[in-house]
């Protein structure tokens, strides 16, 4: 393979951050991501620090969902793009390299920003607990990884290898680990704070889902199995499908906090039934 294309990487760069922007300013003045799981109440105090944070908490988790989102899309799309991979054998990072190439890399920048911006959130409102700041860690360990997958596309199916291709695989297997064992431990913590409570059983049972496909796509990957494709699509659904739900809460959290501020709390936020209690 040849050099990498800068200018192709950083053009695929600029198509993420723009869509996912866009799509976040979108989401944000809608009101789009108002919903599930129950974030906490707080005191009625309309002043400027807190209103600042709670747009911030609105934002980040806007451009979460939105990135996250993007990628899926993307992935779904891909495929109809790009018929000469198989969907059934090849490796979804095949997709970085040949033409349209650089839709690839944006996928690649966008979980990197997503997962970025929930790791802020969560940071900013996650529950307090050693597995929360173990899973912090880990996500933070994607956040880099997504972003050289990126700079390191993997080698064309059927192409000699490169040390560009090797870098490639050595991260996708550290990256792959740590996203798997961040949600697995964010999703242990949820159950200590009232605002995640809400979204732990659903969280848990898709960071297990992970898990498993993680493990069929490794063993696939060493047993030289015909259908990995669909193993490595199977678990990059699962994961996104984690980091979208669980970006949820940072936008919501944000949205209850504004709307409570300015004295138009809903009835579905009241202190009766926010944080999970239910009389």
């Amino acid at each position: 393979m040849g050099k990498l294309d800068y200018p192709t990487l950083a053009g695929a760069t600029i198509v993420a951050v723009a869509a996912t922007l866009g799509a976040a300013e979108s989401l944000t003045q809608t009101g789009a991501l108002g919903f599930w799981p129950t974030p906490n109440p707080r005191n009625n105090i309309r002043s400027t620090s807190e209103t600042a944070m709670s747009k911030a908490n609105l934002a980040l988790g806007a451009v979460a969902v939105a990135a996250h989102a993007y990628v899926l899309l993307l992935l779904a799309v891909l495929p109809l793009l790009r018929p000469e991979y198989s969907v059934v054998h090849t490796w979804i990072s095949a997709y970085a390299v040949g033409r349209l190439g650089w839709l690839m890399t944006s996928v690649f920048v966008a979980m990197s920003l997503g997962a970025l911006a929930l790791l802020i959130g969560l940071a900013r409102l996650g529950p307090v607990t050693c597995m929360r700041w173990v899973g912090c860690v880990l996500l933070t360990v994607f956040v880099a990884g997504a972003l050289l997958a990126a700079v390191f596309p993997t080698d064309a199916p059927g192409a000699a290898h490169s040390a560009r291709g090797e870098i490639h695989s050595i991260n996708a297997l550290v990256n792959f680990s740590s996203a798997m064992l961040a949600a697995l431990f964010l999703s242990a913590s949820f159950g200590r704070d009232t605002r995640w409570r809400s979204f732990q059983p659903l969280a848990l049972v898709i960071a297990a889902t992970s898990v498993a496909a993680f493990v069929i796509l490794f063993a696939a990957a060493a047993r030289g199995w015909y259908w990995v494709g669909i193993a490595n699509r199977a678990f990059a659904a699962a994961l996104m499908g984690w980091l979208l739900l669980a970006s949820i809460t940072p936008a919501r959290g944000g949205a209850w906090e504004l709307s409570h501020q300015s004295g138009n709390t809903r009835p579905d936020y009241s202190p009766d039934t926010a944080g999970g209690s239910r009389r």
